[in-house]
């Protein structure tokens, strides 16, 4: 276990982090120690918030990358944990992590009125 904080496969270490998730409370979690964890609530809240807006990986590969519903679902996350910009841009397609933080950014200002429709269909995915 030198090299991995658990040994088994994503689905046995999401169902590992939920447990703990609850024992733990939900903050702690948050903030946790290793990164595959992190990633692996994040994924399953992208997961979760696209399924919410009826998209697929394919609508990941096919649409913009400041497409309305992108823009919402990492504004949601970004709002309900520690995601990173560069960890959006490659798992969205959303291009140059600096572009994430400036589309998010314009969603809070209320410059993308689509994006924060979308974002109030979402807003109850948490990580």
């Amino acid at each position: 276990m030198s090299k991995n904080w658990a040994l088994g496969g994503p689905t046995f270490k999401l169902a590992l982090v939920k447990e703990h998730r609850a024992k733990l409370g939900h903050s702690e979690v948050k903030e946790a120690s290793t990164r595959e964890a992190r990633e692996l609530l994040w994924r399953e809240a992208a997961n979760a918030a696209m399924a919410r807006l009826g998209k697929t990986a394919v609508d990941v590969v096919r649409d913009k990358k400041a497409a309305p519903w992108k823009v919402a679902v990492a504004a949601q996350l970004k709002s309900a944990s520690t995601v990173s910009n560069v960890w959006l841009a490659k798992q969205l397609r959303m291009g140059a992590p600096d572009g994430v933080s400036r589309y998010v950014s314009e969603v809070r200002r209320g410059q993308r009125e689509e994006a924060a429709r979308m974002m109030r269909k979402i807003t109850a995915i948490r990580v």
